[in-house]
């Protein structure tokens, strides 16, 4: 992600559970600043989302999505906009 200037922006995931769990849990890595985890609630129907504040610097930065415990949510997009 580029991102214009040291700031805070909004990361929407959107995402499905293809096994219909009710919950999954995502570890978001924004390169550089630190991890955080996200629990999700959904269903195997696309596409539910969530809404994040994600700090990031000026110029490239990198996002990661994992999970070393589980299952993570499948992921059909994400948008980083401005808060």
């Amino acid at each position: 992600m580029l991102a214009p200037a040291d700031s805070v922006y909004v990361l929407t995931l959107y995402y499905v559970h293809l096994d219909n769990a009710p919950t999954r849990t995502a570890v978001v890595t924004v390169g550089g600043v630190g991890s955080f985890m996200v629990t999700v609630t959904g269903s195997a129907t696309c596409c539910a989302n969530k809404a994040v504040a994600i700090p990031l610097r000026k110029g490239a930065n990198s996002i990661t999505f994992s999970n070393p415990n589980g299952h993570a949510p499948s992921i059909d997009r994400i948008v980083i906009s401005n808060l």
